[in-house]
């Protein structure tokens, strides 16, 4: 298995360094850090005015927290539950496009949603692999390319690139909803017509 590194994360040198008295050490709250690693917060947010100083440093936290649970996995024999042979795998079929920073916040979608069919019985052990993804990959590649020539004709000369950019994102939420809502329909119509 080849590990990787997440974006952002500090390789195994740990100690936490904080200007605050109330900052409680990471040995206190019962949680492992690795050996080493540096962790070094700086709040840009004025102390003591109302501001939102401690929701920013709690945020920061939690955010912190959810990439060193990240990174413990990675390191160790795969990521969020997915082995690091599958993890190869999926990168070898190009469903995964890590480089030298790691993966992208898409590729960490993808584990994660590889992690739950896993965890739903989706496995070798009941015939699915990593070459099941492939199946969605031709299908979606067909689609987006479809998508791009109908946005290209239609946005073209009609508005500025930033507006086309800000219009295209405003609808990557309710499409993702479309599609998975469209998918779980087609899906339940065909499993009754073969019945």
């Amino acid at each position: 298995m080849t590990t990787r590194p997440l974006p952002g994360h500090y390789h195994r040198h740990c100690h936490c360094r904080c200007r605050y008295p109330s900052c409680r050490p990471l040995a206190s709250l019962r949680v492992s850090v690795p050996a080493g690693l540096v962790l070094e917060a700086t709040n840009a947010v004025p102390h003591g005015r109302g501001m939102g100083s401690s929701a920013t440093a709690i945020v920061s936290g939690v955010a912190a927290a959810q990439g060193l649970s990240v990174c413990a996995q990675a390191a160790g024999d795969g990521l969020a539950g997915v082995p690091g042979e599958v993890l190869d795998r999926l990168a070898e079929i190009g469903i995964l496009t890590p480089n030298s920073k790691g993966y992208s916040p898409s590729d960490i979608a993808i584990i994660e949603a590889m992690s739950r069919f896993r965890a739903g019985g989706y496995d070798e052990q009941t015939g699915f692999t990593v070459y099941d993804t492939l199946r969605y990959k031709r299908a979606l590649e067909a689609l987006v390319k479809e998508e791009v020539d109908v946005l290209v004709e239609r946005l073209k000369g009609q508005m500025p690139p930033d507006r086309a950019v800000a219009l295209i994102e405003s609808g990557a939420e309710p499409l993702r909803d479309f599609i998975a809502a469209l998918h779980t329909k087609l899906m339940v119509e065909e499993v009754e017509r073969r019945r």
